[in-house]
């Protein structure tokens, strides 16, 4: 699941994690949202692959591992801030 330009604040990600925690969106596998629109057609041509560094591991309540990461990207003139959670297939933590 990948959002741009919406309205996530602080609190909506942390129901988003603790939701996730208790078992929602069980088939999610990515969730990225950003601030500013960016075009993301063009990565979505070719399966995704993720280097995570740094972030934290969270684990749900059946042991499923996610990473979680948050940051800024510096695009031309704009500053994007990012929120990253990838869940990692099981047996791969």
């Amino acid at each position: 699941m990948i959002l741009g330009a919406c309205t996530f604040d602080e609190t909506d990600l942390n129901q988003f994690i603790k939701g996730w925690i208790n078992g929602n969106n069980s088939k999610m596998e990515v969730f990225i949202t950003v601030v500013k629109t960016i075009d993301f057609a063009s990565m979505l041509t070719h399966p995704l692959e993720f280097l995570i560094i740094g972030g934290l591991d969270i684990r749900r309540n059946d042991g499923t591992v996610a990473s979680i990461q948050r940051g800024l990207e510096f695009a031309g003139p704009r500053i994007m801030n990012y929120f990253t959670m990838v869940v990692w297939p099981q047996g791969s933590s």
